[in-house]
C-alpha cells in the first residue's frame, strides 16, 4: 500500500504576490569522489516515515513506491490528458493550458482561484515540496530522477533563505502556495535549476528575488526521456555546478553567493517524477576538476 503526502489548499488560503544566459555545460569539469566524503543525511525511501521530513506548497502529493519518491500535481492526469489530445503545444505556456487548469481548480476549491491569477493569466496547479532540513553553506545534493511524464518541467531549489536569513519554512516570510511569482519576486532568495523540458532543450539556472538567468547548459535528461538519471549539484562557495550521468551540465559563479539553507523540488502541473537515493553532503574542498582529461 502506498502512504502519499498530500497537502491540499484550504479555503482560507492567503496569496501575497508582491535573457537566457550562455551554455556553460564543459566536457572537461569532471566531479570527484570527494563531494562523497562527509554525507549529512539522506533518503533511501524504503520506509513511509520518510515522508515525514518534506512538506508541500500546492497543489501536489508525494507517496513512496518501490523506494522512490513519486511527485504529482494534483491536477496532472486531468490536465495531461487534454494535453496529449493536442490542445496545447509542448511549450508548458499558462497562457495555453491556464483557463482549463483554472475550471479543475475550481470545481474543487472555489475560493483558490481568484488569488492564483498573474497579469491576468492563470499561474496555480503547480508545487514546491521542501525537506525540512538545512544545508551548510559548501554542499552537495545527489539524487537519481526519472520522469513519468513526457511533459516538462521539474526544478531543484536550493540555498533558498528569507530576505533576512531566515528558514524558509519556519522564519517571517509570506506564505507560499505554489505560484512561481512567490520564489521569483516574493522575499525569499534562492538558486534553482530547471531541468527536463524536452521542448526547450536547455537546463537553466536563476536567482531569486528576480528573474534573473545566471547559466543555461545541456538539458541531458531531456536526451533520454525515458532514462534513470543520476543528478548531483555542487555548491562551493560561489560556484554552482550540475552534473548529470556524470557529465557536466552547467555551471555559474555568483560573485555575490547565497549561502546554505533550505532546498527541495518544483514541479509544473503536467510534469511527473520519481526521486530517489537523494543525499546531502558537506563539502571541505571544491569536488569539480577542471581541465582533466
Amino acid at each position: 500500500m502506498k502512504h502519499i503526502l498530500l497537502t491540499l489548499l484550504s479555503t482560507t488560503l492567503i496569496y501575497s504576490s508582491t535573457g537566457y544566459g550562455k551554455l556553460t555545460n564543459d566536457p572537461n569539469k569532471k566531479l570527484s569522489d570527494s563531494y562523497l566524503n562527509h554525507p549529512i543525511y539522506g533518503y533511501d525511501f524504503k520506509s513511509n516515515e520518510q515522508l515525514s521530513d518534506w512538506t508541500i506548497e500546492g497543489f501536489g502529493q508525494a507517496s513512496i513506491e518501490h523506494g522512490k519518491l513519486i511527485l504529482e500535481p494534483e491536477f496532472h492526469q486531468p490536465l495531461l490528458t487534454l494535453q496529449s489530445t493536442g490542445k496545447y503545444s509542448d511549450a508548458n505556456e499558462a497562457s495555453e493550458y491556464g483557463d482549463d487548469l483554472a475550471a479543475m481548480v475550481k470545481e474543487k476549491y472555489p475560493l483558490a482561484v481568484d488569488k492564483m491569477y498573474v497579469d491576468g493569466v492563470f499561474r496555480g496547479g503547480h508545487f514546491n515540496i521542501w525537506n525540512k532540513n538545512t544545508t551548510p553553506e559548501n554542499y552537495s545534493i545527489s539524487f537519481d530522477f526519472q520522469s513519468l511524464s513526457p511533459q516538462s518541467l521539474h526544478m531543484i531549489m536550493f540555498s533558498a533563505q528569507g530576505l533576512n536569513g531566515q528558514d524558509v519554512l519556519h522564519g517571517d516570510v509570506a506564505p507560499r502556495t505554489g505560484l512561481a511569482s512567490e520564489i521569483m519576486r516574493g522575499d525569499v532568495t534562492m538558486y534553482r535549476i530547471s531541468y527536463f523540458f524536452p521542448f526547450r532543450k536547455s537546463a537553466n539556472m536563476r536567482k531569486s528575488p528576480g528573474r534573473h538567468m545566471t547559466a543555461s547548459g545541456r538539458d541531458i535528461a531531456s536526451e533520454n526521456p525515458e532514462g534513470l538519471h543520476k543528478m548531483v549539484v555542487t555548491k562551493w562557495n560561489g560556484e554552482v555546478n550540475y552534473f548529470v550521468n556524470g557529465e557536466h551540465a552547467l555551471s555559474y559563479t555568483d560573485k555575490k553567493p547565497l549561502s546554505g539553507g533550505n532546498w527541495g523540488f518544483r514541479l509544473m502541473v503536467l510534469a511527473k517524477g520519481a526521486y530517489s537515493n537523494i543525499n546531502v553532503y558537506q563539502l571541505d574542498s571544491n569536488p569539480v576538476m577542471t581541465g582533466a582529461k
